[in-house]
């Protein structure tokens, strides 16, 4: 007989499971720690946050420990929920915009941290550049191309200008 890998219990080689016997031989957990057909049995040795109280789908976020439902279609992970994602990947593409547009303030010279720096449209905007990380980067790099990379006391300067 087949020991769970978590809880320790021994199981039967075969089970009878939707009206039909099951060979279980070649499984790692019984069916109270990973219920059959739910593929919920990475990491359940206790390395991964999974929660197993009331759902097989809990999980916690690494980064701001949440509790999220994990839902491979939403866009999360099992480790991280999807709106730290989208932090993330709103970061990575500004940090990309920031290093095309030289990665320092067009006026003053200030280059410390690129969450500071903002780029201020010269032209017509067709978008937001740090709104938008789901277009493509030949778009934003056209939208880049009409803005100059200032930082945020010269960018409110700017605006302060233009406004008189």
């Amino acid at each position: 007989m087949p020991v769970c890998k978590k809880c320790k219990s021994l199981f039967p080689n075969r089970m009878k499971v939707s009206g039909f016997v099951k060979n279980i031989s070649h499984r790692k957990y019984c069916f109270e720690c990973s219920p059959y057909g739910k593929h919920n049995t990475k990491k359940l040795d206790g390395s991964c946050n999974f929660r197993m109280d009331n759902s097989n789908k809990d999980c916690i976020c690494k980064n701001c420990n949440k509790e999220f439902i994990y839902n491979r279609k939403s866009g999360n992970t099992k480790t991280c929920c999807s709106s730290c994602r989208l932090k993330l990947r709103k970061n990575i593409t500004k940090e990309k915009a920031v290093k095309y547009k030289g990665g320092k303030c067009s006026i003053c010279g200030y280059s410390k941290c690129f969450r500071s720096l903002d780029f201020h449209h010269e032209g017509e905007k067709e978008f937001t550049i740090s709104c938008n990380y789901y277009i493509s980067w030949k778009r934003i790099e056209k939208e880049l191309d009409k803005c100059i990379l200032v930082c945020k006391n010269c960018h409110g300067e700017l605006h302060d200008k233009e406004n008189k």
